[in-house]
């Protein structure tokens, strides 16, 4: 797999809006954050050597949904934990939740398959995504994810992610135990 050499500025040009905003939040938040320039990654096992190019563990973030298509939800998770349905639902005190289409995560988020990131959560400017971080995250001191595309990755310090990028989007994280 292409990686490129560690870079501290943003690309030269954004593949879409939700990218650029992401840019941008994090320039307002001022943190410190590193990425490079990869082949398309999709899969946790795909991003392993760009997490130890970028010493940071891998992230996962899925978008999940009620059966109404009315809550819709922004999983964040360490990689290779297992999202477990029960156990998201039993932490939030929600019913059912699953996956939801892709054109629902372009709607909502301005993403594809596979560019989920909690880094997004900017672009959902009409606040009908909640963001939930399981607290492991939170105890490493950063951590691997897309810019909002599959073929770049960051290094974002994880307490500065929550302290200063989030409240910039106008959202607020529920940080759960699952």
């Amino acid at each position: 797999m292409y990686i490129s050499q560690i870079q501290t500025t943003p690309p030269e040009t954004f593949a879409t809006d939700t990218q650029r905003l992401i840019y941008q939040t994090l320039e307002m938040s001022k943190i410190p954050w590193t990425r490079v320039d990869n082949d398309p990654a999709i899969t946790v096992d795909e991003c392993e050597e760009i997490s130890q190019r970028l010493n940071a563990p891998t992230v996962k973030s899925l978008l999940v949904a009620n059966r109404q298509l009315t809550k819709f939800y922004l999983v964040v998770m360490p990689g290779h934990k297992p999202f477990v349905t029960k156990d998201f639902t039993a932490a939030l005190g929600v019913s059912r939740v699953s996956f939801v289409k892709p054109e629902i995560l372009m709607e909502l988020l301005g993403l594809e398959i596979g560019s989920a990131t909690p880094l997004a959560i900017v672009a959902d400017r009409n606040n009908v995504v909640r963001l939930v971080i399981e607290r492991e995250v939170l105890d490493r001191p950063s951590m691997l994810l897309p810019d909002g595309t599959t073929t770049c990755y960051m290094n974002i310090p994880a307490n500065k992610f929550l302290t200063d990028y989030i409240p910039l989007t106008g959202h607020s994280a529920e940080i759960v135990d699952m």
